[in-house]
């Protein structure tokens, strides 16, 4: 597939950025990520009413060159696991009683700032949005679901988790700026840019939330979250569409 992006050089004062030459050297300069995208999926997960039980698990590799007529040379990959226990099963509403849990695991390799890797808001809940960046993450997430009561189409959820992930980069931790140049990019890792091995790169957060599932309707599932991230002074609401 193909996009497009605008933008300038520099990026995050927060991690590292990636500055792609263009030929003209301009600060705004039109890209074009032109990249070959391989998938992979098993699946034994039943959805009833939005209540889950068996397993999932889902890859994806996208190899971006510029001789597909892109403007990146770059390479990411992921792959997740996701499980799902459901207790007291009931056609009318799907299961009383629902366990949830997933783990992923992801990396870039010269990928531009936009493709780098990412974490927090829906993902970790108790964070902003976006808030972590790097370029290896490890994800984490234990939910449960419990069924509180229906009236007619409409099911009304109470849930409970505990989200986590890892996210550094492979490069990081120098005391002092690290530039590493290739023909077709440069990337600068301030001193700041968390390594593996730094607490700063582990997040965790708790939390509890109301979820409301229409019936019959392709929607599916809003909520609405209460998180706290630990090292964060107060926690956060976030409003989730599935999940």
């Amino acid at each position: 597939g193909q996009s497009w992006y605008i933008g300038p050089m520099a990026v995050r004062r927060d991690g590292a950025w990636v500055d792609h030459l263009s030929e003209k050297g301009k600060f705004w300069n039109w890209r074009r990520d032109a990249a070959v995208m391989l998938t992979l999926q098993i699946k034994r997960m039943y959805d009833i009413h939005a209540m889950l039980h068996g397993f999932q698990i889902d890859g994806k590799v996208d190899i971006a060159n510029r001789n597909l007529g892109g403007s990146f040379d770059y390479v990411t990959w992921f792959v997740k696991y996701r499980h799902a226990l459901s207790f007291l099963r009931n056609p009318s509403y799907g299961a009383r009683l629902m366990l949830e849990w997933n783990a992923s695991h992801a990396q870039s390799h010269s990928a531009p700032y936009y493709r780098e890797l990412r974490a927090g808001g829906t993902d970790v809940r108790g964070y902003v949005s976006q808030q972590f960046v790097g370029d290896t993450r490890t994800m984490t997430r234990i939910q449960l679901k419990v069924h509180m009561f229906k009236v007619g189409w409409f099911m009304f959820r109470a849930v409970a988790f505990w989200d986590t992930a890892w996210v550094y980069f492979r490069n990081g931790g120098s005391q002092q700026a690290l530039l590493r140049q290739k023909p077709t990019h440069r990337r600068y890792y301030l001193p700041w840019a968390p390594k593996a091995s730094d607490g700063r790169s582990f997040h965790s957060g708790i939390g509890a939330g109301i979820r409301l599932y229409v019936k019959g309707i392709s929607i599916g599932t809003l909520g609405v979250d209460i998180a706290y991230g630990f090292g964060t002074d107060k926690p956060r609401f976030i409003v989730m569409l599935g999940g």
